[in-house]
């Protein structure tokens, strides 16, 4: 089992539902979800951003990224951290505002046809 293939895998689980469920909602045929969870196939980026959207989950996170299933440690770094930009520290506020900018980066990727 590959990396890929255990986050998909654990993302099923936690959303309790199955690959013939997954595929109807992705539109991916059934076959290449079995593919996936047996780690035979390694999905595609617009495959893996469909997977994604229907399991709620980070798609990096899914494509293996060393980050967090629904992506906060992200976010939470930036909100909470220390940020410099051209030299000068963020204030509390512009890093929530950037914070604010990712999340709707991130949900435009996530609602993006492709």
């Amino acid at each position: 089992m590959t990396l890929i293939s255990s986050r998909l895998t654990t993302a099923l689980n936690k959303k309790n539902i199955t690959q013939a469920e997954l595929a109807r909602k992705t539109h991916i045929s059934r076959s290449l979800i079995t593919y996936y969870v047996s780690g035979r196939n390694k999905p595609k980026k617009e495959n893996n951003l469909k997977l994604a959207k229907a399991l709620d989950v980070d798609p990096d996170w899914l494509a293996g990224a060393d980050v967090d299933m629904t992506g906060k440690k992200i976010i939470n770094f930036l909100e909470n951290d220390n940020i410099y930009l051209d030299n000068h520290i963020l204030t509390s506020t512009e890093r929530k505002e950037m914070a604010n900018f990712a999340r709707g980066l991130r949900a435009a990727k996530m609602n993006s046809p492709k």
